[in-house]
């Protein structure tokens, strides 16, 4: 790993609340051509589903720079596992908490990543899910201002406003 990576990486693990080695040990996996998918099974494992719901800088916020890297890199089947691992994660703290966690942001991810991959199909599918999240944690007001899903659903999948805002 190059050195201003290496210090990039640091940062990251210190804004999200992370030690640094272990944010090193992550990013060599994922510089493996099969690190997305081994990341995947191993970050279940290093952070629990509490800390990924809390507020604030959280693993939550490590995991999607580690996702943003598949991304960037090209390799967005690599970051839709990764993200789909953090959804899958957050399922578990809702199952054993018995408290609602609000899940947009990473089926957002994972729409941004389809619609990469020019499959707009599953961007929608993706897109849809968000809704009904939003619409579970925000109600119709916040949705137009305060969420990712808005303009996704206008600009990019011609929905009206009438549709995303009911």
């Amino acid at each position: 790993m190059e050195e201003a990576v290496k210090q990039e990486v640091r940062t990251n693990a210190r804004i999200c609340g992370i030690d640094p080695d272990l944010a090193e040990e992550l990013y060599t996996i994922a510089e493996k051509p099969d690190g997305g998918y081994t990341l995947a099974a191993e970050l279940p494992r290093r952070f629990s589903p509490e800390s990924i719901v809390s507020a604030g800088n959280t693993p939550q916020d490590f995991w999607a720079y580690l996702g943003l890297y598949f991304r960037i890199s090209g390799r967005f089947y690599d970051a839709i596992a990764v993200y789909d691992s953090l959804y899958r994660h957050m399922l578990r703290f809702q199952q054993e908490k018995h408290q609602r966690a609000h899940m947009s942001m990473p089926l957002c991810w994972i729409r941004d990543c389809f619609a990469d991959l020019n499959h707009p199909v599953h961007a929608k599918r993706y897109l849809m899910y968000m809704l009904c999240e939003d619409a579970v944690g925000y109600g119709p007001s916040k949705r137009a201002t305060g969420s990712g899903v808005y303009f996704r659903a206008v600009w990019h999948h011609g929905m009206s406003d009438k549709l995303v805002t009911e």
